[in-house]
């Protein structure tokens, strides 16, 4: 959660960055989850949500949770056209990993045989 409204504040050049671990203190994950569940509900979260929802998740909540930040994540275009020989190693990468997040994924006992 703390990573994609990471996402979400820089592209609106927000500088306010949430930590993306729990630290080991209960006060302080209190504090943290606490501050998260507000930035969350400052972006329009329909649905009451607290501390309890990221220190206590069930998975209705965290599947409502995942879906309205996953929407309200910055859209990204896509290259129209890219030549492949042209670029880093490291463009690459992003663009293999774009091209698998566009698929969905399969449990492994699911995916098709590979000969």
């Amino acid at each position: 959660c703390a990573r994609c409204l990471n996402t979400i504040s820089a592209a609106n050049n927000d500088e306010t960055r949430h930590s993306e671990t729990l630290p080991a203190n209960p006060g302080l994950r209190f504090r943290l989850c606490t501050n998260l569940a507000g930035a969350i509900a400052a972006l329009g979260f329909p649905d009451e949500l607290g501390f309890n929802n990221f220190l206590y998740p069930n998975i209705a909540d965290t599947r409502k949770l995942l879906l309205f930040l996953i929407d309200t994540l910055p859209k990204s275009e896509q290259p129209t056209s890219v030549d492949v020989k042209d670029i880093s190693l490291d463009e690459k990468i992003v663009l293999a990993l774009q091209r698998a997040r566009q698929q969905p994924w399969l449990p492994p006992s699911w995916q098709p045989s590979q000969p």
